[in-house]
């Protein structure tokens, strides 16, 4: 029996909700050679019962049923070393895909052999509500496709043997599972192509489909440890001569800054201070000078660390250099642009003095995070 085109992993836990949506966009798929690969992780809901029900009205499901929950990223490694296709694809048990989406992936492939395919579009979906987000706007040379790459696993395809051979898995930690895994694949990929017609509709208001998360509350120090494995992998790795083992660490610095950096505002009020401290301590004694991927603003984010003796004082430089830059621009609209200071004499007409004092204010809960 010849192998399917594609393995379709989907790792499941508590989405009674949500995911017969979900399985319904993956068995009607119109490429019909897939394998289909159901992991309940540990579910305490009603999940099992339907992937019975599934697995019964369809042979191309292959359902393992995990008694404790074990999280997605072991879900999904033990999914790929499971797997039987050509390729690999991922699929979260709250999402769903529009039903060619696998189909144009693979014929993709067909055209030109790559070891990532990537879907043009993925729709945010929350409170019912829509929006679609183009990652591949406009003409990008490969660099920029490897960097926009290096976000999430499931709207992609990877070619298993390329995952097997260069023993790519995810790194098995409770969150930001895809982290190591998008970071690496990317690097190490020959290629990386996007299919232009597909659609994944990523549902954005639940915490996890696919783990328990009880400590997420204290989840963002977790990134810390998948940063140091990038580091760890490129700095091992027998693939990448040293100017490339350079390139790829200037990268990943890059991404760990931006990435770490996020969660000094949205991490919990009470480890705010904490966090803050690690991650100006991550980074004291990187050479950002020489980092060609830091621009103008990130440098400034990396003095307003280095002067900041805690995230109180941070926030305020933050907040600081917020305001100026809104006030800079709004000069610099009207001294310097006609076009510009009619949209914002419209803007202060629309929404009003109130209204604008509002966008502010609501600029400083967010970067303050006032309970």
């Amino acid at each position: 029996m010849s192998s399917p085109k594609i393995s379709v992993i989907i790792p499941v836990y508590n989405t009674e909700k949500y995911l017969r949506q979900c399985l319904d966009s993956v068995v009607n798929q119109t490429l019909k050679d897939i394998e289909i690969i159901c992991i309940n992780d540990g579910s305490t809901d009603n999940s099992l019962k339907i992937l019975n029900e599934y697995a019964l009205s369809d042979n191309r499901i292959k359902l393992i049923n995990l008694i404790a929950n074990k999280g997605v990223s072991f879900a999904r490694n033990f999914g790929i070393r499971l797997s039987k296709g050509r390729y690999i694809g991922f699929v979260d048990s709250d999402d769903w895909i529009d039903l060619s989406f696998y189909e144009n992936l693979y014929l993709t492939t067909k055209k030109q052999d790559s070891d990532i395919i990537a879907a043009k579009t993925i729709v945010n979906v929350k409170r019912n509500k829509k929006s679609s987000w183009n990652w591949n706007k406009g003409k990008r040379d490969e660099k920029e496709i490897r960097l926009l790459s290096i976000s999430y696993s499931w709207f992609k395809i990877y070619r298993r043997d390329f995952l097997i051979d260069n023993d790519i898995f995810f790194q098995e930690v409770r969150i930001f599972s895809d982290v190591f895994f998008t970071f690496i694949s990317s690097m190490l990929a020959k290629s990386i192509i996007i299919c232009q017609k597909c659609q994944y509709f990523y549902r954005n208001e639940r915490i996890s489909s696919c783990s328990d998360t009880a400590d997420l509350d204290h989840s963002p120090f977790i990134l810390f440890d998948c940063h140091n494995k990038i580091y760890e992998v490129i700095k091992a790795t027998n693939v990448l001569d040293d100017t490339d083992k350079e390139k790829y660490l200037k990268l990943a610095e890059f991404f760990a800054f931006t990435n770490l950096e996020k969660w000094t505002h949205k991490i919990k009020k009470e480890y705010k201070n904490e966090y803050f401290l690690k991650f100006k301590a991550y980074f004291s004694i990187l050479p950002f000078e020489t980092n060609p991927h830091f621009d103008k603003n990130n440098f400034l984010v990396y003095q307003a660390i280095t002067i900041s003796h805690s995230y109180e004082e941070y926030a305020k430089l933050v907040l600081h250099g917020s305001i100026s830059k809104m006030l800079g621009i709004l000069v610099s609209a009207f001294v310097f642009n006609r076009s510009k200071r009619v949209f914002v004499r419209n803007f202060f007409c629309v929404n009003g003095f109130l209204g604008v004092v509002i966008l502010c204010l609501k600029k400083v809960k967010k970067i303050l995070k006032i309970e």
